[in-house]
């Protein structure tokens, strides 16, 4: 199974940067700036799949910022994807 990750750095005050990545690390997408809203999530998506072959996953990668990653998770888990928290 193909999976792209996305990579988010969750920011507290400001909005959050996301970077699309294969499997092997190289960027497929161009770099983008959401917010929390759920159609900002959608939009991420949307923008990490565009391109990929059927049946793709996406791996949702942040850095649990405060309680910030939470409704990343709120979001991901529902729709079949993975999230992983990393520390830094």
């Amino acid at each position: 199974m193909a999976y792209r990750n996305v990579c988010i750095d969750l920011d507290v005050t400001a909005q959050h940067k996301v970077h699309v990545r294969d499997d092997r690390g190289q960027t497929v997408r161009p770099e983008l700036s959401i917010d929390t809203a759920k159609q900002e999530s959608d939009k991420t998506a949307r923008h990490a799949l565009n391109g990929a072959e059927p049946g793709t996953k996406l791996r949702w990668i942040c850095e649990p910022t405060g309680m910030s990653w939470f409704p990343l998770a709120c979001y991901v888990k529902p729709r079949g994807h993975e999230l992983v928290r990393i520390k830094t």
